[in-house]
């Protein structure tokens, strides 16, 4: 480096700063970038399906009720129909919200929990349809009977499971975010160090450059 010119000595700086400046710049642009990656996919494939999930359990909660009223032979005719309709609402938006978050990118404990609550919703429809039919027989208390030992207790393994879901991706969530928040430290550390030692090197570098002009005009002089 001492046996450089001045102008290249000056333009090696230039060069060494801008390659400084490169790093900074691709450091904070690739992080940024992983960040908004990870957001989007927390939201998406995490906080998104917790939703869902709640939104069919509030269903099936919601079609049981409708259910309970079907069955109950105080209600009138006019009652029970409407009751059947807003059981079978409650069942369709159900479905849709199962197969919304089954459509998201899933992980291995959901890949494994996903077709016992399917078979689940399938053994519970069944058992349902059984106690309609009795209902609209006549036998409205032959089918709340049947309904609560044979439809219920599948429809609570259906809500555990829903529950172990969401539980399961807000809990991925938090990590997520945690790591997130980690990454970030680590990116702002690097950064600055970065941004010091370019400082330190520019300062040095330019002092020496300062002094080897120094010396040669010093010399010219002399």
């Amino acid at each position: 480096f001492q046996n450089l010119k001045i102008g290249a000595k000056i333009i090696s700086i230039v060069v060494l700063m801008g390659i400084f400046m490169g790093v900074v710049g691709f450091t904070g642009y690739y992080f940024s970038r992983k960040l908004s990656t990870d957001l989007d996919n927390v939201y998406k494939n995490y906080l998104l399906p917790v939703q869902w999930l709640n939104d069919a359990r509030n269903q099936s909660r919601a079609g049981e009720a409708a259910m309970m009223e079907l069955l109950n032979s105080a209600v009138s005719k006019e009652r029970a129909q409407k009751s059947l309709a807003d059981a079978d609402q409650h069942s369709k938006k159900f479905q849709d919200l199962i197969a919304t978050y089954e459509n998201t990118q899933l992980q291995p404990f959901e890949k494994e929990l996903l077709p016992k609550l399917k078979e689940e919703i399938s053994i519970y429809r069944t058992e349902r349809q059984k106690a309609i039919n009795l209902a609209l027989a006549g036998k409205n208390a032959e089918g709340y009977q049947y309904f609560i030992q044979n439809g219920a207790v599948h429809l609570d393994k259906v809500n555990q499971l829903l529950t172990e879901l969401a539980e399961f991706n807000s809990k991925s969530a938090g990590e997520i975010n945690k790591q997130g928040k980690q990454d970030s430290s680590v990116v702002i550390q690097m950064i600055l160090g970065i941004t010091v030692i370019a400082l330190l090197l520019s300062l040095f570098a330019g002092w020496a450059i300062s002094r080897m002009i120094a010396r040669r005009l010093q010399t010219v002089v002399t």
